[in-house]
C-alpha cells in the first residue's frame, strides 16, 4: 500500500506485508514505514489544521529531542509497548521487517493480524540518514523529510480508489512532524501515516485496517481514532529512542 512497493522510503527492500480487508477481494499490500510513540493523548492530539505555518509547529514542538546525531537505530520492534501493539492489533503476528540489505541505520518491525471481519497492520521504521554530498546528516534527513511529506500529504503513487482525507502537522512531537489519513472505499481500508523527524533520524509510523459490516462491506478505520493511535505510537517511539543514546 501507499505506493512504495516492496521498498522502504529510502530504497531498501523490505518484505511486503499483506492486510486484508475481511472480504476477498479486500487485499491490500501494505509497505513497512516507522515511528515513534510517546504518551496517549486527548482532544485533537496536538494537530494543526490544513495550511497551518511551518513555523508554528517549529516553535511549539515538543523539546524532547537527541542530544547529537545518530549513527545507529535501535530494533524497530523494540520501540513499542507491547501493551500498545496488543491494543491497536490483537493477536497480532510480529514481523522483524530486516533483510540482508538493511543495516543498523534502517530497522523495520510489523504487527498484523489479518481475516476474518476485521484487520489491522501496525508498521515502525527508524532510519538514521547520513551526511551526503557536503550535506550534514541533519540537512539530508530535513530535506527527506520534507519531499516525504508533500509525497505523502498529495497521495502520490496511493492506487486510484484510495485517497488522502486529512493531512495535519503535529506541533509537539520531535523537531518536525506530520499525519496524514487516507482511505480505500473499494478495499474497505482507512490508513494513518506519521512522520517525525528528531535530529537526523526519520520515524515512520502507519496503522491500517478495516472492518466488515454485518451487511458484508468493508468499513475503512475511522479518522479520528487512526490518526491518533498512530500518533501515539509515534510519540512512544520517539521517548524509546531518545532513551537509547
Amino acid at each position: 500500500m501507499s505506493g512504495y512497493d516492496n521498498k522502504g522510503r529510502d530504497g531498501h527492500s523490505v518484505w511486503p506485508v499483506i492486510l486484508a480487508g475481511g472480504l476477498a477481494t479486500a487485499v491490500i499490500i501494505i509497505t513497512v514505514a516507522a515511528v515513534v510513540l510517546s504518551r496517549q493523548r486527548s482532544g485533537d492530539d496536538g494537530l494543526l489544521p490544513d495550511g497551518a505555518e511551518r513555523s508554528a509547529a517549529a516553535v511549539n514542538n515538543s523539546p524532547l529531542s537527541l542530544p547529537a546525531e545518530r549513527s545507529a537505530v535501535p530494533d524497530a520492534c523494540t520501540v513499542v509497548r507491547a501493551a500498545s501493539a496488543n491494543s491497536l492489533v490483537p493477536n497480532a503476528d510480529r514481523t522483524n521487517m530486516r533483510s540482508p540489505d538493511t543495516t543498523d541505520t534502517h530497522t523495520d518491525c510489523a504487527w498484523s493480524a489479518v481475516g476474518g471481519a476485521r484487520s489491522r497492520q501496525l508498521t515502525v521504521e527508524l532510519r538514521a540518514l547520513r551526511a551526503a554530498a557536503g550535506r550534514s546528516a541533519t540537512t539530508v534527513a530535513r530535506q527527506t523529510f520534507q519531499g516525504e511529506q508533500l509525497a505523502d500529504q498529495s497521495g502520490k503513487g496511493l492506487p486510484s480508489s484510495q485517497h488522502v482525507v486529512s493531512r495535519k502537522v503535529i506541533v509537539d512531537l520531535g523537531d518536525e512532524a506530520y499525519v496524514t489519513y487516507s482511505t480505500d472505499k473499494a478495499q474497505g481500508l482507512g490508513e494513518a501515516i506519521v512522520n517525525v523527524r528528531i535530529v537526523n533520524v526519520l520515524v515512520t509510523v502507519r496503522y491500517a485496517g478495516g472492518d466488515v459490516t454485518p451487511a458484508g462491506n468493508g468499513r475503512p478505520l475511522p479518522q479520528v481514532r487512526t490518526m491518533n493511535s498512530a500518533t501515539t505510537v509515534a510519540r512512544q517511539a520517539v521517548t524509546a529512542l531518545a532513551a537509547t543514546q
